[in-house]
């Protein structure tokens, strides 16, 4: 039982370190991340981006290295976030809040 509890703490402090280096390797928000999730999303508010941040950086940074926003443009995440939310059980406000976080950041489309 002692193994048990020992391997059980191990890989927590382990998933700890991992979300913590993932949240870190983030831009930080402001208020211009603000405007322009506004632009997509008009009700958002900073609390909501920031839930966005974590969850991108939680549900997203469990499985994959975590790209800038502007990797993409919005169509784009939300085309990839709709292949992945079956695959880790994402409900449509995680969905939401991921969606605006990426809205402050992604790539505008009329640029190539």
């Amino acid at each position: 039982m002692k193994r048990w509890h020992e391997a059980f703490a191990w890989l927590l402090l382990v998933a700890s370190a991992l979300g913590l280096r993932a949240c870190s390797s983030l831009e930080l928000l402001n208020e211009t991340d603000l405007e322009r999730a506004k632009k997509h999303f008009p009700s958002t508010t900073m609390e909501q981006l920031h839930s966005g941040r974590d969850l991108y950086a939680r549900k997203c940074g469990a499985c994959h290295i975590l790209h800038p926003a502007s990797k993409m443009t919005l169509d784009e995440w939300q085309n990839e976030i709709t292949k992945m939310k079956r695959k880790v059980q994402l409900d449509e406000q995680d969905v939401r809040l991921i969606e605006i976080y990426l809205s402050a950041g992604a790539r505008d489309s009329s640029i190539q």
